[in-house]
């Protein structure tokens, strides 16, 4: 997923969210011309999708949400 000059669209929203449902662990690129700063977003994204942020590499963010009813990633219990 990418956010451009649009910022978070309803667009990048739903994109967020079909990734996370795909995949679990995403990153999502911050271009040069989004409205708001790397780490704004990094505030900003994870609640908007109900995921966390698993980490912030320079201009990508790494988020997670553990899928409903088929989990991929193991977690350490």
């Amino acid at each position: 997923v990418m956010i451009g000059k649009e910022g978070l669209s309803d667009t990048v929203l739903e994109a967020t969210r079909e990734a996370l449902l795909a995949h679990e662990l995403i990153k999502v690129r911050v271009l040069e011309s989004a409205p708001m700063d790397r780490k704004e977003l990094a505030e900003a994204l994870p609640p908007l999708v109900q995921a966390e942020l698993a980490g912030l590499i320079g201009r990508i963010l790494v988020l997670y949400k553990r899928h409903p009813s088929k989990p991929k990633v193991g977690l350490p219990t």
